[in-house]
């Protein structure tokens, strides 16, 4: 629970009054307390996802207009090349698909900067003027701690869209989630294969007393662990709303976070 973590320890430490002539109607510092494990977890959440996303950099982008079977021969050869502690195979799935399998050893294969252990799947559908791939992380393990998602992209045609989708438990705790994520776009901000990612979507935090119910709006990163911009709304099932936003400046980041009808309370992002 790094994220959630990181942010009650800020929140505790560096929480602020409203700004001066405000009728003051702050929450408790517990309340605080737990509204900054909340919005942390949805972090963690949203990290799942993007993380997925990353690991589509793995393979390169498929190129319109290419023939499916020439571009799945040219990405196999180049990644045996690159990566000869992994093994990659394929297998035709009838006409229309390509299923390319990667397996790294258990001791884990080196590739940039991270340990990969288990197996990945690459589905291809489609070629020349429509390409959908749907990856399957569920048994890849990162740094030994397996990541349970899905991610995907469709391009070519009238549109391209990325995607990921997961549910497990976040690592480091017992708390279970499912997510369902799209990159957005924005001009200037990479989609993919870049240290920019935007997300939108929606995820739960499942339980016995019910499911939290996550809401992710333009979440923008640039490498760390919190977004940088953008909004989360989580909606508890014992009733409450948390928001979550997101905003940084040349010098320092900041999360404004509302606890239902309280005063919203600010805390700067290290």
């Amino acid at each position: 629970m790094k994220n959630a973590a990181l942010v009650a320890l800020t929140l505790a430490m560096f929480s602020l009054l409203p700004s001066c002539g405000e009728t003051l109607n702050l929450p408790s510092q517990e309340d605080i307390d737990w509204a900054g494990d909340m919005v942390g977890l949805a972090a963690d959440v949203a990290e799942q996802g993007k993380t997925a996303l990353e690991m589509l950099g793995l393979l390169p982008t498929y190129e319109c207009e290419e023939p499916r079977g020439t571009f799945v021969g040219d990405i196999i050869a180049d990644f045996e090349i690159e990566h000869a502690c992994a093994t990659i195979s394929t297998q035709a799935q009838g006409e229309e698909a390509d299923l390319v399998t990667i397996t790294f050893p258990a001791g884990g294969c080196e590739i940039h900067d991270t340990t990969l252990a288990g197996t990945i799947t690459f589905m291809y559908s489609g070629g020349t003027d429509r390409m959908d791939l749907e990856a399957d992380f569920s048994q890849l393990q990162i740094d030994g701690i397996l990541l349970g998602s899905s991610a995907g992209y469709g391009t070519c045609g009238d549109e391209s869209h990325y995607w990921a989708r997961g549910a497990g438990e976040i690592p480091g705790t017992e708390q279970a989630y499912s997510m369902d994520l799209t990159v957005g776009l924005r001009a200037g901000i990479p989609i993919i294969g870049g240290s920019t990612i935007l997300l939108d979507g929606s995820a739960q935090l499942l339980s016995e007393a019910g499911d939290d119910s996550i809401t992710f709006e333009n979440l923008e990163y640039e490498g760390g662990l919190l977004p940088k911009e953008g909004t989360l709304i989580i909606q508890t099932a014992s009733g409450h709303t948390i928001r979550a936003e997101f905003s940084s400046s040349f010098l320092f980041g900041e999360a404004k976070i509302t606890i239902d009808d309280y005063n919203s309370v600010s805390v700067p992002i290290p």
